[in-house]
């Protein structure tokens, strides 16, 4: 072979072999693309996939979007109700307040015209005995008939079954006992001007009330002693009305009894003055 056919063969298996490698290149290029392409291929499915759940999930947000937008809504509705509610529940509140004050004003004004009521009827049963006590004393000239009248009232009216009803005359110097009820009537039949309580009140006319724990100035038999009640006439001291013991259920002297007393000191003395001038007016005629 000539030098220029072995030259020529040698450039053809030079091309022969780039041809050769170029398409294994090619070829193993075209393995990459094809593995790349599957690659690609699960790849783009997993996309596809992902969008699709993307794409639930998107709707399910959406939903979800719709009902917290109700869910909004609802709480907004249920806002304004519980503020109308809350603002009604406060109307109430002050309304019930309004009312509950009046009604303790009106329980306020029914307990004081009670009391007043108690009060007037109180007042109306004292005008009534002190009525019936002037009646009683005034409503006959018999001299036992008045003691036993201010007994009653002593007892009834007062509140003591332990009282003595002393007179005095003019220009004499010593208290007699002119009745007395639950005491002993010889202690009391005679007591000078000036001894004790009842002696003294005799003297200066000045009335009388003590408890137990005054001791110092007590006469005999005043150990019970809880009132004195001088009985005058003109600013004359005619006699004295000593009161002991109180009834158990009465704890002290009210106002009632004060009035009881003036009535006692004033209107016992006129009845008994008139008594013992009708007395006297008796004798006389009788004597005639």
């Amino acid at each position: 072979m000539s030098e220029g056919g072995r030259a020529h063969g040698t450039y053809v298996r030079k091309v022969s072999e780039e041809i050769r490698r170029y398409t294994q290149d090619l070829l193993e290029d075209n393995r990459r693309l094809r593995s790349l392409l599957a690659s690609y291929q699960v790849e783009s499915q997993r996309l596809r996939e992902e969008i699709a759940s993307a794409r639930v999930t998107a709707a399910e947000a959406e939903a979800l979007r719709e009902r917290l937008r109700h869910a909004e809504d609802a709480r907004r509705r249920a806002e304004d109700e519980s503020s109308q509610l809350k603002r009604s529940l406060e109307s109430q509140q002050a309304e019930h307040e309004r009312l509950r004050r009046m009604l303790s004003q009106i329980d306020e004004d029914n307990r004081r015209y009670m009391d007043q009521f108690v009060t007037l009827e109180h007042q109306n049963n004292n005008l009534a005995n002190l009525y019936v006590a002037s009646y009683r004393l005034h409503g006959t000239l018999d001299h036992d008939e008045v003691i036993a009248s201010v007994q009653e009232i002593v007892a009834n009216l007062i509140g003591s079954e332990e009282m003595a009803l002393f007179e005095i005359e003019n220009g004499e110097k010593q208290l007699r006992l002119a009745t007395s009820v639950g005491v002993q009537p010889e202690v009391y039949e005679t007591i000078p001007l000036g001894q004790g309580y009842i002696g003294r009140a005799a003297v200066d006319g000045e009335r009388t009330f003590l408890d137990s724990s005054q001791t110092e100035g007590r006469g005999p038999g005043e150990e019970q002693l809880t009132a004195c009640v001088p009985l005058t006439l003109e600013d004359r001291i005619t006699g004295v009305i000593a009161v002991f013991r109180l009834l158990p259920q009465k704890s002290g002297f009210e106002d009632v009894d004060h009035e009881i007393f003036d009535l006692l000191a004033s209107h016992a003395a006129t009845a008994l003055y008139c008594t013992r001038l009708h007395q006297r007016a008796l004798a006389s005629a009788v004597a005639r």
